[in-house]
C-alpha cells in the first residue's frame, strides 16, 4: 500500500523535474536563437554596406536599381530574421507542450498510486471482514461480542432449578 503511493509520488517527482528540464531548454532555446539573429543581423547589415560601398567605387548612383537591390537584400535578411524567430519559436511550443505531458503523466502516475493503495486498503478489509464470525441467524438475539445475562441465559447456561447468576 505504501509503495504504491511512494511509486507515484517518485514517478510525480521525475516528471517535475523532467518537464523542468524541458523548461529550461526553452529558455536555452530562445537565448540561441536571439544570438544566432544578431550574428546575422550584423551580417546582414555588413553586407549591405559593402554592396552600397561597391556601387559607390564603380560609379553607381545609388537609386533606381542598385537602390532597389539594397532594399531587395534588408528585405530578405527581415524575412530570414523572422524566419529564424517563427523555427525558435515553434521548438520553444513544442517543450512547452513537452514538459505539460510529462507533468500531466506524473499526476496520473501520482493518482494511480494513490488509487493502488486504496485498492490495496478495501481488498485488506474485504478479507478481514469474511474471516469475522458469522453473524447471528435470523430470529435470535446472539451477538458474539457482547455477553450478557440473557445470552448466558439463552446458551442453557443453568444450575439444576435456576440459572447461573454471574453477578449483573
Amino acid at each position: 500500500m505504501a509503495g504504491n503511493v511512494a511509486q507515484g509520488i517518485y514517478a510525480e517527482r521525475a516528471a517535475d523535474i523532467s518537464a523542468q528540464s524541458m523548461r529550461d531548454q526553452i529558455a536555452l532555446v530562445r537565448a540561441e536563437s536571439e544570438a544566432d539573429i544578431a550574428r546575422y543581423a550584423e551580417q546582414a547589415k555588413d553586407f549591405r554596406a559593402k554592396q552600397s560601398l561597391m556601387y559607390l567605387k564603380s560609379g553607381v548612383q545609388l537609386s533606381g536599381s542598385p537602390l532597389d537591390v539594397l532594399d531587395e537584400t534588408v528585405r530578405i535578411s527581415s524575412e530570414n530574421i523572422s524566419a529564424m524567430r517563427a523555427k525558435a519559436e515553434a521548438k520553444a511550443s513544442n517543450l512547452r507542450a513537452g514538459a505539460s505531458n510529462l507533468e500531466a503523466k506524473g499526476r496520473a502516475a501520482f493518482v494511480a498510486g494513490i488509487a493502488g493503495a486504496t485498492n490495496t486498503l478495501t481488498s485488506q478489509y474485504g478479507k478481514m471482514a469474511s474471516n469475522r464470525a458469522p453473524e447471528p441467524q435470523q430470529g435470535t438475539d446472539y451477538s458474539p461480542g457482547l455477553v450478557t445475562r440473557q445470552n448466558v441465559t439463552n446458551l442453557g447456561f443453568g444450575t439444576g432449578a435456576g440459572r447461573l447468576d454471574l453477578g449483573y
